[in-house]
């Protein structure tokens, strides 16, 4: 364990010094610009320049359009805000660079003063929305969300962009940044811009120290490289100057660093997860088996080397459960409990809930001994207070009592592949109303009608306890059924009535003929009856798993 945190350690180093490097080596082009400004002052011609920003600017819209279309297209897939923030701020700045590049265009064919100042116009406006916008979206928690109508905020963008283009075009004077070229106006707006920026990658830097996910970190470079981008336009001399150049090249790296980031916290990120999600998913349903008998397998060898300890443990873990038979005011239980090993992943619990309300439970952990045996303690601790909490206990149905206990398993640090099926029922008195629900459970309870008509208690829905907390919240529902006077209920493990290995005690249709034979018999006689049936059928051959049932008498 120490030697992967120690690598996880490097990995996340080596992702600063990346970031720091970065930095370095923008800083010293800085440098080397101002030193040798001279010799490179010139780096292309007018007309080559022209050329050379307007694929620049091409690339850099066709850039905000990527990011537009990925944050647009999840938004609606878990709503968050910096996720609706982007989609509007990165369609609006590329609609804008766009624009700029068409005036910027028509500046070079059309050589007049005035196309070139609202070709200026627009794309300050551009970068001062980008760095304004990226700044309150830095602001928003990453993971806060709000439910909107995404198209609605589109179509607010829409018109913005075209109010913007309006004025910054034909109303020159209502919009001027820039209007004479390297104002004092347009340099003050340019550090408000770089500042802006600068924020913007201290705030992501925040988020990536908290989840460690370097999709945050790629914006935040991107963020620092676009606050380069800004101070080079504030010390540049004209045109084609050499800080003019890196300014916008900068710009352009830092546009695709920020698409780099946003592309992988939307897209490859939560798509990996999803993948991974299914995997387990699709392991546990296919391969259930497989595991339980590999783990029946570990616990059994483990067994062997402290038969005397589990001994003791068994006893400690049988008073742990109700009385063979127990009566609940007019509610009669009997039970049967058969370890197939020393210890049992088996267990139940029968037990008033006030003088209206009976709580009951019957579950199967993965596997046998030791660990099984220790997770009966905890989920009988677990589950016991949730129907003892007096006022607050009489409202929780089964499903929620499951759901609950669904959450707190998830809490606790268990094995991956340590899992619990679970049937959970309560029964008013008064009413004879029988409400339960099913956590995954692999056999359903059968209910006898004292005259005889029998009846499946398979109507509810559940999922089984596991450690799927992260990736999955089940939905548990209710199911309810009217009972009379002496009807009867079964509740079992699967170690009764299902085949492991073809070693099948008794069949489900065995058993509902013993439950019918003997319905006018009393409850402690149709028990023995059953009994005599496991004791006389293991002689003949072993059993696997362990044998729990009770049975209820309305």
């Amino acid at each position: 364990m120490f030697n992967h945190l120690k690598e996880r350690k490097v990995n996340l180093d080596l992702r600063h010094i990346f970031f720091f490097i970065i930095l370095l080596i923008a800083a010293f082009i800085f440098y080397a610009t101002r030193i040798w400004s001279g010799q490179i002052y010139n780096l292309l011609n007018l007309a080559e320049w022209y050329m050379y920003h307007i694929v620049l600017e091409f690339i850099s819209s066709f850039i905000c359009f990527i990011v537009f279309s990925i944050t647009y297209y999840t938004y609606a897939k878990e709503n968050r805000i910096r996720r609706l923030i982007n989609f509007n701020l990165f369609f609006i700045v590329g609609c804008l660079n766009f624009i700029h590049m068409v005036t910027y265009m028509r500046t070079f064919y059309i050589l007049k003063d005035s196309l070139f100042a609202r070709a200026e116009n627009i794309w300050l406006l551009s970068r001062l929305i980008l760095s304004v916008g990226m700044f309150c979206c830095a602001l928003v928690h990453y993971k806060k969300t709000i439910k909107r109508n995404r198209n609605y905020f589109l179509l607010g963008s829409i018109g913005l962009v075209c109010l913007l283009s309006y004025f910054s075009i034909y109303k020159t004077y209502s919009l001027n940044f820039s209007f004479v070229p390297f104002s004092q106006s347009k340099i003050f707006l340019g550090y408000v811009v770089a500042i802006l920026f600068s924020a913007v990658s201290i705030l992501y830097i925040k988020d990536y120290h908290h989840t460690r996910d370097k999709s945050f970190l790629k914006i935040a470079t991107g963020a620092a490289l676009s606050a380069f981008a800004e101070i080079a336009f504030i010390l540049r001399s004209g045109e084609c100057c050499s800080y003019n150049f890196i300014g916008h090249t900068y710009r352009l790296i830092g546009l695709f660093m920020i698409f780099r980031g946003i592309f992988v916290f939307n897209l490859d990120h939560p798509y990996a997860q999803a993948d991974k999600a299914r995997n387990q998913l699709k392991l546990y349903a296919e391969d259930l088996e497989k595991v339980i008998e590999k783990r029946t397998f570990e616990i059994r060898r483990a067994n062997q080397k402290m038969l005397e300890e589990l001994e003791y443990a068994k006893r400690i873990q049988e008073t742990l459960l109700p009385p063979m038979e127990i009566n609940i005011h007019d509610v009669k239980f009997v039970s049967g409990y058969i370890p197939c090993e020393s210890l049992s992943g088996d267990f139940y619990q029968i037990h008033p809930i006030d003088d209206d309300f009976i709580g009951m439970y019957i579950a199967d952990v993965s596997g046998h001994g030791v660990s099984a045996a220790m997770m009966t303690v905890f989920a009988d601790r677990a589950m016991i207070p949730v129907d003892e909490q007096g006022e607050q206990g009489k409202k929780l149905s089964p499903a929620k009592t499951l759901l609950q206990f669904y959450r707190k398993f998830n809490e606790w640090n268990f094995p991956s592949d340590m899992y619990i099926v679970i049937f959970k029922a309560i029964y008013h008195r008064k009413n004879r109303i029988l409400s339960y629900c099913s956590g995954g459970m692999n056999v359903e309870p059968i209910l006898v009608r004292a005259g005889g008509e029998v009846e499946i208690l398979n109507q509810s829905k559940g999922f089984p306890i596991c450690k799927l907390g992260d990736l999955y919240i089940p939905e548990f529902t209710n199911a309810e059924v009217k009972l009379e006077k002496g009807d009867r209920v079964i509740f079992y493990t699967d170690g009764l009535a299902e085949s492991f290995k073809e070693n099948a005690l008794m069949g489900k249709s065995e058993l509902i003929r013993l439950l019918q034979e003997n319905r006018n018999a009393d409850l402690h006689t149709l028990n023995q009856t059953i009994l005599k049936k496991i004791f006389k059928e293991s002689d003949k051959m072993r059993y696997d798993d362990d044998i729990t049932y009770f049975i209820m008498e309305a």
